[in-house]
């Protein structure tokens, strides 16, 4: 809790928070005042709320195709899922260098209202992001019924740009402008990770509702097709 964007959550590796149910990936998030772990330093802390994350870091690994999430998101003010991508080789050059693709990200305060977008060096939520048309780091996507329908979340990566999709319905584009890798470090592989965060910097802009627990995202697939033109 408080890794990372001030969020709240303890993740764990239960099966209260990561487990599947009627042939779906669950990610719960729970209400548990206390609760006591250990992370991976070793250091000791207390959360009162745990919740479930995944990764394909040293499983699988992409470098441009079509990623698609079929997916369906909480509903609760607090509540801060995401389906995104990190550069695989964040562990040597750090963040935002490694780059990040956000195929996904949904806060319960803004309902109904999904956002894909790209950090990188130049070009992220704190230092703008030059010479892109429309968008800067990321577009906004009304999505009617996150929370009640399975809704497909994706993104075409090629050399050029990355395109980003709700249900097959194009909405913003992320241009490789050739000025190298502080605005497109998307040129190497890439992990993807599946979470459910609780409050944050952006996810508890409104506070929490607690009476909103469980809170569940629901995933029903994940699938990456490599590019016949690549």
């Amino acid at each position: 809790p408080g890794w990372v964007n001030n969020e709240l959550q303890a993740y764990t590796d239960r099966d209260t928070n990561v487990f599947i149910q009627d042939g779906n990936l669950v990610l719960r998030a729970l209400i548990e005042p206390g609760f006591f772990g250990t992370d991976y330093t070793g250091t000791s802390y207390t959360a009162d709320y745990t919740s479930g994350r995944l990764n394909t870091a040293g499983k699988g690994a992409w470098t441009y195709g079509r990623f698609e999430t079929r997916a369906k998101l909480p509903k609760g003010i607090g509540s801060w899922p995401a389906i995104w991508m990190l550069g695989s080789n964040i562990s040597t050059v750090g963040w935002p260098h490694c780059g990040e693709i956000d195929i996904m990200e949904h806060v319960g305060c803004n309902l109904n209202l999904t956002k894909g977008s790209v950090h990188t060096e130049d070009c992220n939520w704190n230092d703008g992001c030059p010479n892109q048309s429309s968008g800067g780091n990321g577009q906004d996507q009304f999505v009617p019924g996150v929370s009640d329908n399975f809704n497909i979340y994706s993104i075409e990566w090629s050399t050029s740009n990355i395109r980003f999709f709700v249900n097959n319905v194009h909405y913003w584009t992320f241009t490789n402008i050739g000025t190298g890798p502080g605005m497109w470090p998307f040129d190497q592989d890439f992990h993807i990770i599946l979470n459910l965060a609780i409050g944050g910097s952006w996810g508890g802009i409104c506070g929490i509702d607690n009476s909103s627990f469980p809170q569940e995202m629901k995933v029903d697939f994940v699938r990456v097709y490599k590019s016949i033109n690549e």
